[in-house]
């Protein structure tokens, strides 16, 4: 060996063999080595080699061509059998195209030709351990990808036989027959060994149908106020799951005492205006018990049910048309369950995807093989991404698409649905443009999110008000939306709904387009409604602005984009957006997440686009680079949720430390307030995880353009 330099340590346990009858060069090479931080051994032969693979268990195997009379390239065959994982270099004095060609023929990886400088050593090594890396990060997100593929197409499987199974529910067209289909159908989805369902009826509860053997009895005077399993689930107006039903202490059983072993899972059948007209049983057999997604499933498709039997006894098309809309609520539950689910795994499959490019990039045109199988990762997980984006189009029903949409032919579509439901002392006004109004949008969404409002006014006057429903032409309007936070100026028509309700107060205003967030009672509210229309509105390019005060009214006003706006600041958008993913970055990027795989993915990411990056996973150290006045940053991307320090107050340390310099906070929490966090931030801007590698690079590129405009 040549040359004195040794090579940068390698963190962790690197095991390197080293295979050469030359006991000299040997020796002086694992020398060399330990001294690198490597641990290293020595094989004289080959079966010394064989035996130390089993006993020592390199990691990368340095083969000399010529072991005495035996030839090192065949050894490589005999390794491969003891660990197929090992990566073999050849080393050789006597380099012959023909050698070189047969030993990458029985697998080695990279040929070293003796006599050789440190550096060419230590290089080839890191090459080595780079490619190990690579291969075991295949592995992991290969497993990975199975295994969430496989969570999704379970789930996305029996959300399709649900919505299938419902369907048959709404096929029936007496109470007597939707009760037998509703119990058979719960049944067969929840593979459960028996159940029935009851009616109240005079103080008691009468058996309407029955699925499996027939032990359930004809009638069971009203629990209510019991221990019994019937009696909790019909006081508490909730489904309840008690496994092994005869150890359990807290409840009895109803009219059967034949459970073994077995776990029960009892809905209460809920109208629409929160009566309870009875309730559903079922009991699973030995070998399987019910589950938390069995009762959160089970309590859409009864809660579904039952507001169908509500609907049959109703007498009135106003009656027929109210339970309606009260089943389109609860059918919107199902979409938000399988919205749930997509959500945790796009999250899972951003990281999945971003890592899977950046192995591309790392492997290149070197290992062919590689990157066909790294490419075929990244295929899987953009197939998983289509089959979330199937499940979320499934549970809508059908598709939707954005059109030129009047306004005032929808309103009085839903002032026909909703009148119904007002008593005499809430008054309805109207007030319409004298020209016409429109907005691009789908006009069930319309429809679906301007009845939304109307209920929350109407739930807000609580019997006794007014609402008035106002609509305004397009016109120029500008300020700062109530649920994105985002700033506005420009041409919107409009739709104002307002109430003299209670009102809400500063904190519930905050909070009210959160997902869940809800202040009525139980069983009255879902949370969704605010932010349902918060999603439509942003979806088509709009904004809301809201004025409340306790016991003042609320005032929501809905701003939609004009069709020429629309069409061209998406076209006008994309252009910008396609033109800045074909430039390079440049400058010195701080990176700051304390999640250490996201931290350097963007890193990685950013790096390869041209910026220097310096990342760190703690505030403190980002804090100590901002403080150095030798180290030139010129943009940092923190995350906002960080211990010791938020993204946040670390930006306003920036502001004080480098006025000059950009800052973006990203954040992928629910409960952050946008706005609260906007406020902070001065003319930083902030950035929604998760998102694409090639938008956050647009992002900055564009960011660091209008600055320098800005600037200027």
């Amino acid at each position: 060996m040549q040359g004195k330099e040794i090579g940068e340590p390698a963190p962790g346990s690197r095991r390197v063999l080293i295979v050469d009858d030359d006991r000299d060069f040997a020796e002086s090479t694992k020398d060399a080595l330990e001294l690198s931080g490597y641990e290293a051994a020595v094989a004289l032969d080959g079966p010394a080699a064989t035996a130390a693979v089993h006993s020592f268990r390199p990691a990368v195997v340095l083969i000399d061509v010529r072991l005495g009379k035996n030839s090192g390239t065949d050894l490589i065959a005999e390794l491969f059998k003891v660990d197929p994982g090992l990566i073999c270099v050849m080393m050789s004095a006597y380099t012959s195209a023909e050698s070189t060609i047969e030993s990458l023929k029985q697998g080695a990886y990279d040929y070293l030709r003796k006599p050789f400088h440190q550096e060419d050593l230590f290089a080839t090594l890191r090459r080595c351990f780079q490619q190990l890396q690579l291969q075991m990060e295949k592995l992991a997100a290969e497993g990975a990808l199975r295994k969430r593929n496989e969570q999704l197409r379970r789930t996305n499987d029996r959300m399709r036989s649900m919505v299938a199974r419902l369907r048959k529910i709404t096929a029936c067209t007496d109470i007597q027959s939707m009760c037998q289909t509703t119990i058979e159908q719960i049944c067969h989805d929840f593979e459960a060994q028996g159940g029935s369902i009851y009616l109240l009826e005079d103080d008691q509860l009468v058996r309407a149908a029955e699925y499996g053997p027939s032990h359930a009895p004809n009638a069971i005077p009203s629990p209510s106020g019991t221990d019994t399993v019937f009696g909790v689930t019909l006081d508490s107006g909730e489904p309840l799951l008690v496994n092994n039903v005869p150890k359990n202490g807290d409840v009895t059983t109803s009219g059967w005492d034949g459970y073994a072993g077995e776990s029960a899972l009892a809905f209460p059948l809920v109208q629409a205006d929160g009566d309870i007209i009875g309730l559903a049983s079922t009991h699973s057999g030995k070998n399987r018990d019910f589950t938390e997604q069995d009762r959160e499933i089970g309590q859409i498709a009864l809660s579904f049910a039952a507001e169908k039997m509500s609907e049959l006894d109703a007498t009135s098309r106003h009656a027929r048309l109210q339970a309606e809309f009260q089943q389109a609520q609860k059918m919107e539950s199902l979409g938000q369950l399988a919205g749930g689910v997509a959500h945790d795994f796009n999250n899972i499959l951003t990281s999945i995807i971003g890592y899977t490019d950046l192995a591309i990039d790392q492997v290149g045109d070197g290992d062919a093989i590689a990157a066909e199988y790294i490419h075929e990762i990244g295929r899987a997980g953009e197939r998983a991404s289509q089959l979330i984006a199937k499940m979320l189009a499934f549970s809508r029903m059908s598709p939707l698409e954005s059109a030129t949409t009047e306004i005032q032919p929808i309103i009085d579509e839903v002032i026909g649905l909703i009148r119904s439901t007002l008593p005499a002392s809430i008054q309805l006004h109207t007030h319409f443009a004298d020209e016409s109004t429109v907005a691009v949008i789908d006009p069930v969404q319309l429809h679906q999110i301007v009845l939304n409002l109307c209920v929350n006014a109407r739930d807000a006057t609580d019997g006794v008000g007014n609402i008035e429903i106002r609509t305004e032409p397009e016109t120029h309007h500008a300020g700062t939306c109530s649920s994105c936070g985002a700033s506005f100026d420009g041409q919107f028509s409009a739709i104002t709904i307002r109430d003299d309700g209670a009102g809400m107060a500063p904190d519930v205003l905050q909070r009210a387009f959160e997902p869940f967030y809800t202040t009525k009672e139980v069983g009255k509210g879902t949370g969704m409604g605010l932010s349902l229309v918060h999603g439509v509105l942003h979806d088509c390019g709009g904004h809301i602005m809201v004025e409340s005060e306790p016991g003042e009214g609320t005032q929501f006003t809905l701003l939609f984009p004009s069709a020429e706006e629309t069409a061209q600041g998406s076209h006008n958008g994309q252009q910008r957006l396609d033109r800045s993913q074909h430039e390079s970055l440049s400058g010195h990027y701080l990176v700051v997440d304390d999640d250490e795989s996201i931290a350097a993915l963007i890193g990685e990411h950013l790096e390869s686009a041209g910026a220097t990056v310096s990342v760190v996973t703690r505030g403190a150290d980002a804090l100590d680079i901002l403080r150095d006045a030798t180290r030139p940053i010129d943009l940092m991307l923190t995350d906002q949720t960080m211990p010791g320090i938020t993204g946040a107050q670390l930006i306003q340390s920036a502001n004080e430390l480098r006025p000059e310099m950009a800052t973006i906070l990203m954040t992928g929490n629910q409960d952050e307030s946008l706005q609260s966090l906007r406020e902070t931030l001065g003319d930083s801007i902030l950035i929604s995880k998760p998102f694409k590698l090639s938008n956050l690079s647009a992002l900055i590129r564009l960011y660091s353009q209008n600055r320098e405009q800005n600037q200027a």
